[in-house]
Order: structure tokens, then C-alpha cells, then sequence
């Protein structure tokens, strides 16, 4: 699950757990968030493991799926959830370029020609190319 470090997506998460699903939380680079959800998730009986993978950049995708193969064991993927949070709550006029930047290339196409994270994600998650 991408985007389960806070609000809705971290309900998201805490909902599949209580499921019994076994979630896999996503973190580019807020591993204590990433924690903050596998340990609320644990505390009232779930499984969960956080997964470090900078999405928007080289190598993205095989790092994220990599860390999942390694956390599920052998067990199958059966659902993704792609709900990140690139952005901070304000005022649009004052973001910064590079933040629209970081959410362009996460969210739709990245810098070059190629599809973007979220995209790539689902295709490997179905087992085809972007």
C-alpha cells in the first residue's frame, strides 16, 4: 500500500489488517510514519511490514516489489492500494516547483517518456509492463 503513512490512507491500511490482510506500508522517506502505522496495526492483532522505495526515480518499481516479495514470504500480492500523499496541506501559490515536480512524476508521467510509479505499480502488481 503506498500512502498508508497518515488519515486516510493509514484507515485504509488499519481496515485491511482488521481483515486479515497482511499490509504492506510504503514509505519513500518517512520511515517513522511507515512504523508508526505496522506498529498500530500490530498492537491490536495485524500483520504489517513497511517497504522503503523512493517512487519517481530509476529502479523504483523493482526496489517496491522487491521489498514485498521479501516481506509476504512467498505469499501472493492480492491487492494494491496506491493512495500517496505528496503533497503538504496550503496554499497552492506557495508549493514549490519541485514539489509539483515530485508529484507529476509519482502520480502521472515521470521526467521522460515512461509511465508513471503509480502506473508501473499496477502493471507489475497484474504481472505486465506499464
Amino acid at each position: 500500500m503506498t500512502g498508508g503513512l497518515a488519515r486516510i490512507g493509514r484507515a485504509i491500511a488499519e481496515r485491511l489488517a482488521a481483515d486479515g490482510a497482511i499490509v504492506a506500508v510504503h514509505y519513500g522517506h518517512d520511515e517513522s510514519a511507515a512504523q508508526e502505522t505496522v506498529a498500530r496495526i500490530e498492537g491490536v492483532g495485524g500483520r504489517a511490514f513497511a517497504v522503503h522505495a523512493e517512487l519517481g526515480v530509476d529502479g523504483d518499481v523493482d526496489t517496491l516489489f522487491t521489498g514485498l516479495e521479501r516481506g509476504l514470504a512467498g505469499r501472493p500480492l492480492d491487492i494494491l492500494v496506491t493512495t500517496p500523499r505528496l503533497s503538504r496541506p496550503g496554499r497552492w501559490r506557495r508549493t514549490p516547483r519541485s514539489s509539483f515536480d515530485r508529484l507529476f512524476a509519482v502520480t502521472s508521467r515521470r521526467r521522460t517518456s515512461s509511465p508513471s510509479g503509480r502506473s508501473r505499480c499496477c502493471a507489475t502488481a497484474a504481472g505486465s509492463s506499464p
